[in-house]
């Protein structure tokens, strides 16, 4: 099971509060083929800005092969997505690192367009 580690960042800690919550609210309703799953690492706190977490997504097919990158673009569009309606409500911009991809969701984001920039962090 390959695991797809996202950090998130937002602005104020009540965004944070409501990530957290809705973090938590989409366990059981990810896309099939994916999951949520626990970070057993401490989660990292930047000095400057301790308002970082760090999610990651299980994905059941390799990060190999067509059927493995669609796979994850999906899963990464649908977890934008969320973001993207967490941004919207908090009108508080957020700040998705997927590996060497870091991009600004806001409720003006495309989750397909952005989902393909995150992705690329990965390959």
């Amino acid at each position: 099971m390959q695991q797809i580690r996202i950090a998130i960042q937002a602005g104020d800690p009540a965004t944070m509060v409501e990530l957290d919550k809705e973090l938590e609210a989409l366990r059981g309703h990810e896309p099939a083929g994916a999951e949520l799953i626990e970070d057993p690492a401490p989660r990292p706190r930047v000095v400057l800005d301790p308002l970082v977490t760090t999610v990651l997504i299980a994905v059941v097919a390799g990060m190999g092969g067509a059927v493995g990158r669609e796979l994850a673009d999906s899963v990464i569009s649908w977890f934008v997505e969320r973001m993207r309606a967490i941004a919207a409500r908090r009108k508080s911009p957020l700040i998705v690192t997927l590996g060497d991809a870091s991009l600004t969701v806001d409720e003006h984001t495309a989750p397909a367009k952005a989902a393909a920039q995150l992705a690329a962090g990965l390959r």
